[in-house]
């Protein structure tokens, strides 16, 4: 009977373990996925008042609306402004 005991707790330990593991991993991703969003936002609200504070409206426009263009326009400006 000792022994089937230990067995389960044993097993009990492994399952606690794999489940933490696995809601730990969830919630990581979670976390990381809205910092991501947080950062993508700010870096495209920062691009777009720039474009705007140099008169740029149609460059802020294609920014917003292309991802080639906002690109290549977020590597022209950062490197005016570096």
């Amino acid at each position: 009977m000792e022994i089937q005991k230990r067995i389960a707790i044993e097993e009990g330990i492994a399952e606690g373990r794999a489940r933490g593991l696995a809601e730990g991993r969830a919630e990581g991703r979670a976390e990381g996925f809205s910092a991501g969003i947080e950062e993508g936002e700010s870096r495209l609200a920062a691009l777009i008042a720039a474009l705007m504070e140099a008169g740029r409206t149609e460059d802020a426009h294609r920014a917003a609306t292309d991802a080639d263009a906002r690109e290549q326009l977020q590597r022209e400006i950062g490197s005016i402004s570096a």
